[in-house]
């Protein structure tokens, strides 16, 4: 066999192995899975798992890198699809809903596996690193300063991936999670942008409620008096005049 056709096989054994452990976490869950479990599925010896991964969390983390890479992608390119800052941030918001709805089984066995407790690494700098390098980019082209943005992107992500869990694994309203993140996100840049401009916080009531946007508002033109409760989720945000 030559070279090439080593690597190649190589390839192929990994991706088999990627696959097999996928069905075995969604059917058995992550807790349930061990190592031989995946190497039975994939077809291959027990000793062949460990010439591509470690160990179950090895294989584990490669698959979260795939959905990574691969959610990071989608949102580029949707984000890309837009102008203006709200319609780039309901872009990102739907694309990410979406994408785990679509992928309830690995959110499920991931959201087990993460109830473990994480890496302190992890904990420190997100499990997400695609992403966050995504949104860390686009923060920077908000205008937000290199002091603040580390810390936004991985409060961000953190509400993004709460709310997203929540309404896929709750089946929670989608929309009305997609409002939440467009608005909460929104609010937050919003506010920096304000304590740049030396403007103290206690002047724009940022302690007033949101409840009171209504759907036909455009979210840059709504008081920050106004309740979130009222939004109308038939209605786009977009598509009207502010009060």
């Amino acid at each position: 066999m030559s070279p090439t056709d080593r690597a190649k096989q190589k390839q192929e054994t990994r991706a088999g192995l990627l696959a097999a452990a996928a069905r075995c976490f969604a059917r058995s869950g992550w807790s349930q899975t061990v190592v031989s479990d995946v190497a039975r599925e994939a077809g291959v010896a027990h000793g062949t798992f460990y010439l591509h991964f470690q160990d179950k969390d090895a294989i584990a983390d490669a698959l979260l890198a795939d959905f990574n890479r691969a959610l990071a992608a989608r949102i580029a390119r949707a984000v890309g699809e837009c102008s203006g800052r709200e319609a780039r941030v309901r872009a990102a918001a739907r694309t990410f809903l979406a994408a785990l709805a679509a992928e309830r089984a690995f959110v499920g066995w991931y959201g087990e596996r993460v109830t473990r407790g994480l890496a302190g690494d992890a904990l420190a700098e997100g499990i997400n690193p695609e992403a966050r390098a995504l949104l860390d980019d686009w923060l920077a082209r908000e205008g937000v300063d290199a002091a603040h943005r580390t810390l936004l992107s991985l409060g961000l992500l953190a509400l993004w991936l709460r709310i997203g869990l929540r309404t896929v694994l709750a089946s929670d309203a989608p929309r009305a999670a997609e409002d939440v993140l467009v608005a909460t996100t929104l609010g937050a840049i919003e506010q920096l942008e304000t304590i740049r401009a030396g403007q103290p916080l206690e002047t724009i009531r940022a302690g007033q409620p949101l409840e009171n946007i209504r759907a036909e508002q455009p979210l840059e033109n709504i008081r920050a008096e106004q309740p979130l409760e009222n939004i109308r989720a038939e209605q786009p945000l977009e598509t009207g005049r502010s009060r």
